[in-house]
């Protein structure tokens, strides 16, 4: 299981996010291979819910160096 705190802060205008993760407690980022057909690698982000505004996706979100997120 992959665990990590999220702070989320606001002045009432801008927002700000922080993803932390122990340092080298990321057990996994891909599930295993079912009939044949690779899963996607961990993927995380931030939508608004919003379309004038685009989703924001972490670096290297959907490949395996989501492993280095904890770095």
């Amino acid at each position: 299981m992959n665990t990590f705190q999220l702070v989320i802060a606001s002045n009432g205008y801008d927002s700000y996010t922080m993803l932390i993760y122990m340092d080298g407690k990321i057990q996994w980022v891909q599930a295993e291979v079912k009939d044949n057909i690779p899963e996607l690698a961990a993927q995380a982000g931030f939508d608004s819910g919003q379309q004038n505004y685009p989703a924001l996706v972490l670096p290297n979100s959907g490949f395996p160096e989501a492993s280095n997120w904890d770095k």
